[in-house]
């Protein structure tokens, strides 16, 4: 299920732009993020007519993600940009978001009864 979230994640530098003259967010700005996109991203999957998706779906869901945590689009795609073209950076930031699901993925464990 976890390889699965990340195999969304392949999507995202198809919707990454050029980075000339953007500022970057840090690593573990970058980190926060992916990891609630993916946890959106998991949960509009479990919808079952998710063929029916309009884009302005996505987007709207993309856009409270960056709302969250005070970014926005086109700072998030130069970033993604940025940190994709330096693997071993973008490596140590998918580590770590895959970390976070698994950690929030046995806190809802432990909760249920």
């Amino acid at each position: 299920m976890l390889f699965r979230r990340l195999a969304l994640f392949c999507l995202l530098p198809l919707l990454a732009c050029n980075i000339s003259g953007r500022k970057v967010m840090p690593q573990e700005k970058m980190v926060e993020i992916l990891t609630d996109i993916a946890v959106v991203e998991a949960g509009n999957s479990l919808d079952s007519n998710i063929a029916a998706y309009e884009p302005a779906r996505w987007k709207g869901d993309y856009q409270q993600v960056f709302r969250k945590h005070g970014a926005d689009d086109s700072l998030f795609r130069s970033s993604y940009r940025y940190y994709f073209n330096r693997p071993e950076q973008f490596s140590k930031i998918m580590e770590q978001v895959i970390t976070n699901l698994q950690r929030s993925e046995a806190n809802q464990v432990k909760s249920k009864p």
